[in-house]
């Protein structure tokens, strides 16, 4: 794939369309955008300018021959959300892990208190 057809599907995903509704907002099929994110073929110059436009972007940016400020920003904050979900993974793992401690010692203290009352009778 090449850095055009990567940044078009980025770009569609940050707006969150489908390459279906993409495609009817700028007058192609599904069958042509999904080929242009693959790379099998390129939209043609006025489609180009047409797309840059809808995403207010450059050519250059498009291209990724210059860097696309709206493409870093999804990109960086994507980044962020999924280092807070392993994060958070970690937490529930070690919440986890402190609650079948907690459960072990409860079990335990249980079997302490019942063996006292047993001891009683």
């Amino acid at each position: 794939m090449s850095k055009l057809s990567d940044n078009m599907k980025i770009l569609r995903i940050m707006s969150n369309l489908s390459q279906k509704s993409f495609a009817e907002k700028i007058g192609r099929s599904q069958n042509t955008v999904s080929n242009w994110e693959s790379g099998r073929i390129s939209p043609d110059v006025d489609t180009l300018q047409k797309i840059c436009e809808i995403y207010d972007i450059s050519p250059n940016e498009l291209f990724g021959w210059q860097n696309c400020k709206k493409i870093d920003q999804y990109i960086h904050e994507k980044t962020q959300i999924e280092q807070e979900l392993k994060d958070l993974e970690i937490k529930q793992s070690e919440i986890q892990k402190q609650k079948e401690a907690a459960t072990k010692r409860l079990l335990a203290y249980h079997e302490k208190f019942k063996n006292i009352e047993d001891k009683k009778n």
